[in-house]
């Protein structure tokens, strides 16, 4: 009896952690918004509000909100 309940636990366990399409598609986004902040940074002057500013803000709102809020979505 013991064994089922581990091996019903395991199974929930297993199943909070798969991905959906909808995962999927934020983490594809979030890297969309990353590629977009390093092109930003890129075509930016050196000294360019584009390269300095905007480009860290997509970069960061990318690597710390999009990212993670695809790993931890659940429907």
């Amino acid at each position: 009896m013991e064994k089922k309940a581990n091996n019903k636990k395991e199974d929930q366990i297993e199943n909070d952690w798969s991905f959906t399409k909808k995962n999927y598609l934020l983490f594809f986004l979030s890297l969309i918004i990353i590629i977009f902040g390093y092109m930003l940074m890129y075509f930016g002057g050196v000294d360019g509000f584009l390269s300095l500013k905007l480009s860290s803000v997509f970069l960061i709102f990318g690597y710390c909100v999009m990212i993670p809020l695809s790993i931890l979505y659940k429907n």
